[in-house]
């Protein structure tokens, strides 16, 4: 997988050329040869610029760049130039990830050395990962002392033996301020990937540099993760050769899926619990709702709901199996009254996803929410896990004994399974509805007439787990040090 400002694309290799025998360290002006770039376009002093630059961070996979005028489209002002690059290409590669990296630190210095020379303003930044309009650099940073670069490099080195990692290549260069580029080879993907990857950008980021490239392989040369960053840009990416390897990494901050109820991958996707795993219940992930006649979500107090004969809705929750053996599913049911009752259980709707890391909408409530077949029994593998919609309708139960009166309904669900032969019930708490009956109970049709549009599917808050989108800070992915996301309203056309 590769992730780039908020694009995800699936990759078909991520191997560089490793480092035979042992660590290469190397920074850029001071002993690394510098791979000739042709430089066109521009003015006699921008090339020179970006000549110097060049030389000082000394990049390997940048074929070209070429300043020119900027397109019409980007709505430049008189006089605003891009700055467009191009990578050399890869024999069997289709990305050449470290190519992009580095013309992202190239046009980065550009922008700010251009600014501070009173060169044109540099508006675009591109090469064959696309183009990008980038922001001024507001705090206009200096550029780094020459005979820092050392102790920088000394720094870089320090962490990335500190990490366990066996060091393969390291290179720094100053293409205005410091970068790195480092090349690990791990003995232990996971826990590596799980307890040291994070400490180490954590660390390298610390250093303030202009970005850093990180490429870890596995003991057998399999290439394992790609990541890198500018600062200056604000730009990164992120790749994973082996999918089955980004629920291990906690800077990765997209959910894998989408943003539904289904539970976090483990790590690796494929690990299921062992045969040995204790009995344990099945794990509850919830809630959402959606439909007719819904009003405010009071925590545990539940749902209020419309008194509004006809109408009707859903409540969503998913269900793992955290056992070591299948677990069959033989009932759901909650405790809402047969008879007598304001609202109605009419059912529930099994969604099996596709698979573990890819829930295909089974995370998600459902519209319609009509009422279900009766229920078929299904298997559950260990570690798997499934989606539920319990759907209701609001029923013509009002009485002059009733009218005026508040009923809550709806405050248990029970899961019915067998598991090693074992019949096991296990009784979650719900969300509670409460219906308060008009003070005169209307007329049968009247209140069909009645029934509310549709609501849309918002996510509820359950206890033990907190569904509210919050901050989530990240590393070089977008706009800014900090990404917030908010859940889209999905349609519910046809509850």
């Amino acid at each position: 997988m590769l992730k780039v400002r908020g694009r995800t694309v699936v990759l078909a290799g991520l191997a560089l050329a490793m480092v035979a025998g042992g660590a290469v360290v190397a920074s850029g002006d001071t002993n690394q040869s510098v791979t000739p770039i042709s430089i066109t376009g521009g003015t006699r002093v921008e090339r020179g610029l970006l000549k110097a630059i060049v030389h000082r961070m000394a990049p390997h996979q940048v074929a070209s760049l070429r300043v020119g005028p900027v397109p019409r489209e980007w709505g430049p002002k008189p006089g605003d130039v891009e700055l467009i690059g191009h990578q050399r290409p890869l024999p069997g590669e289709r990305f050449n990830l470290r190519g992009d990296w580095e013309i992202w630190l190239l046009g980065g210095a550009f922008r700010d050395r251009s600014k501070a020379l009173g060169q044109p303003r540099v508006l675009v930044v591109g090469g064959d990962f696309g183009a990008e309009r980038v922001q001024p650099n507001f705090a206009d940073p200096p550029m780094a002392d020459p005979a820092g670069l050392p102790a920088y490099t000394s720094q870089v080195t320090a962490l990335a033996r500190a990490s366990g990692a066996h060091v393969v290549s390291i290179s720094t260069g100053r293409p205005d301020g410091y970068s790195a580029d480092v090349t690990l080879q791990v003995a232990h993907p996971v826990w590596f990937l799980k307890h040291r990857v994070d400490a180490l950008l954590e660390g390298l980021d610390r250093l303030h540099s202009d970005g850093t490239f990180l490429q870890l392989y596995e003991s057998d040369g399999k290439p394992l993760l790609v990541t890198g960053g500018s600062t200056r840009l604000q730009s990164g990416l992120l790749g994973v050769e082996d999918p089955v390897y980004l629920p291990c990494i906690d800077f990765f901050f997209l959910p894998i899926g989408g943003f539904g109820l289904a539970p976090p991958l483990p790590c690796p996707s494929t690990w299921r619990p062992p045969p040995s795993t204790p009995p344990k219940r099945l794990h509850l992930y919830g809630w959402e709702a959606g439909g007719q006649a819904l009003g405010n979500w009071n925590g545990r107090a539940g749902i209020s709901v419309a008194y509004r004969p006809g109408a009707t809705f859903g409540l969503g929750l998913v269900l793992a199996n955290p056992n070591g053996h299948p677990v069959t599913i033989k009932s759901i049911t909650t405790d809402v009254p047969t008879q007598s009752s304001p609202i109605g259980y009419t059912g529930a709707r099994i969604q099996i996803p596709v698979s573990r890391d890819r829930p295909g909408g089974a995370d998600q409530l459902q519209a319609p929410y009509t009422p279900e077949p009766p229920f078929a029994p299904f298997t559950v593998q260990p570690g798997d896990w499934f989606g539920v919609g319990l759907h209701y309708a609001v029923l013509p139960a009002c009485t002059t004994a009733n009218a005026g009166t508040t009923v809550t309904v709806n405050r248990h669900l029970t899961v019915t399974y067998t598991l090693q032969g074992r019949t096991v019930r296990s009784t979650y708490t719900n969300v509670p509805l409460t219906v308060t009956y008009p003070a005169t109970c209307p007329a049968a049709a009247a209140a069909q007439a009645a029934v509310a549009a549709c609501a849309p599917v918002r996510r509820l808050s359950a206890p033990g787990r907190v569904t509210t989108p919050a901050p989530i800070r990240v590393r070089h992915f977008a706009e800014g040090a900090v990404v917030t996301w908010t859940r889209a309203a999905r349609s519910t056309a046809g509850c």
